[in-house]
């Protein structure tokens, strides 16, 4: 995700994969009624409230979002409903985020992130990247927000790819062990005069999305995400394609940071992107905002 400097230009966005609920256990030591209840950290009290004041604040945002493909049939996309990742940032700044996926055919066209900063900054977020070069229009609570007018993934043949296999778990290893063999990082800076420090991203175990039709021309896909602790910096895109040829694996690399990133597959260099700020274009295939602080 992006993080937000000072000046607007860094971001973070997708709040705790797994946060404590709240609750509270007093424990007495078995050594007799004199022990006292256990601590609990203020930070972690304070980590808690906010995750948990995200993740109320993102539920209802993301009931406020429509998009729609303009298609010949007008086709609306159509949100998980529930986000498929979602992270907390804390050693550099505290931040909480969730993505979401917006599918139409059976294929993703769109990835929505809502994020919120609490220190060093604060305000709340979202960041769009669009996965179709067919326009679509988005919508917040009735208001257009964001029309991308194409893509940035460039889909490519994944290098002496193995056929892909009949069975769907089959397809799952298969693709893990692909993934396994891309690397990717990011130019990272916190702050207006920071210097680029290169992070070298981790591949979280599992795909944070699968998709597909065994009788549809995207037989089998899935998005992997390379992150920082957990949040996404590289998301990958590896797709089972019918062709004429027959079925091809093939791998897509969608904008995810604004900062310049990069990966390879085997040692061999095959994305690179620039740094750009996300902001100046509601109609790029990749835009990030700011969001009223309050929701309906």
């Amino acid at each position: 995700m992006n993080r937000i400097v000072c000046t607007g230009a860094m971001f973070g966005l997708l709040f705790l994969a797994n946060f404590a609920d709240g609750s509270e256990e007093t424990r007495l030591d078995a050594e007799g009624p004199d022990a006292k209840p256990s601590q609990t950290k203020p930070e972690d009290d304070r980590s808690v409230r906010e995750a948990k004041a995200f993740g109320e604040r993102a539920a209802v945002e993301a009931t406020l979002w429509k998009l729609g493909l303009e298609d010949d049939d007008r086709t609306h996309a159509t949100d998980q409903k529930e986000p498929v990742l979602n992270w907390s940032w804390s050693d550099n700044g505290r931040y909480y985020g969730n993505v979401h996926v917006y599918t139409a055919h059976g294929r993703p066209v769109a990835i929505v992130k809502f994020f919120e900063w609490f220190s060093p900054i604060e305000g709340v977020f979202f960041q769009c990247t669009s996965l179709t070069d067919v326009p679509m229009t988005a919508t917040r609570d009735g208001r257009e927000i964001w029309t991308p007018r194409s893509n940035n993934v460039v889909m490519q043949d994944v290098p002496d790819a193995p056929v892909p296999a009949n069975a769907a778990p089959a397809r799952l290893i298969q693709m893990r062990r692909m993934a396994e063999n891309f690397n990717a990082e990011v130019d990272d800076k916190l702050g207006v005069d920071a210097v680029y420090t290169v992070r070298r991203l981790r591949l979280m175990s599992r795909p944070i999305f699968r998709y597909g039709n065994p009788e549809g021309e995207f037989l089998d896909g899935a998005i992997f995400a390379y992150a920082i602790n957990a949040d996404a910096a590289v998301l990958l895109i590896l797709e089972a394609v019918r062709s004429k040829n027959g079925v091809q694996w093939r791998f897509g690399f969608p904008r995810e940071w604004s900062f310049s990133a990069r990966a390879s597959y085997l040692g061999k260099k095959v994305w690179e992107i620039e740094e750009i700020n996300p902001r100046i274009d509601s109609k790029a295939n990749f835009y990030l905002n700011e969001l009223p602080r309050t929701v309906k």
